[in-house]
């Protein structure tokens, strides 16, 4: 199943509402209520589960235009903020029509929706990028031979 943007997901089949299904149904199946009739792992506003409402949808094809038109596989979401910030006036809005201007506030609003566009796949996972800090220098006094296979 595809979505006419090519996401395996649709405002039909979403994250979120395969969650409550499967909430609602292990309720049932256990007796015990599920709290807010969700399964979740982290808080609503950051569990990926939670993804799907038709705001995640709005939110994500936004991000989607902007990357298809300014965007390049491996960008960081602060480059895109600041190409966006170049278009003409009257396409520089949010998804909820509000004037995109060149504050934290509207990074913010970029890195959200990059987020959600990733979880959706309306964009490839991998095609932002954080690029903030570099890989760390791991410096190892002693023969680590011992510790093949292990993840430091």
């Amino acid at each position: 199943m595809s979505s006419e943007n090519g996401s395996p997901y649709s405002e039909e089949f979403n994250p979120n509402l395969w969650v409550v299904q499967q909430a609602k149904k292990l309720s049932e199946e256990t007796g015990c209520r599920i709290a807010n009739g969700k399964l979740m792992v982290m808080s609503e506003t950051k569990d990926h589960f939670n993804k799907g409402t038709p705001g995640d949808f709005e939110k994500a094809r936004w991000f989607k235009r902007i990357y298809d038109k300014l965007g390049h596989h491996g960008i960081h979401t602060r480059d895109l903020h600041y190409k966006f910030l170049y278009v003409p006036d009257d396409e520089r809005v949010t998804w909820d029509d509000q004037e995109y201007l060149n504050t934290e506030k509207f990074l913010g609003k970029m890195d959200e929706a990059s987020v959600v566009a990733r979880i959706l796949k309306l964009v490839p996972r991998d095609a932002i990028v954080d690029s903030k800090a570099k890989d760390p220098l791991l410096y190892l006094d002693k023969d680590t031979s011992e510790w093949a296979g292990a993840v430091l």
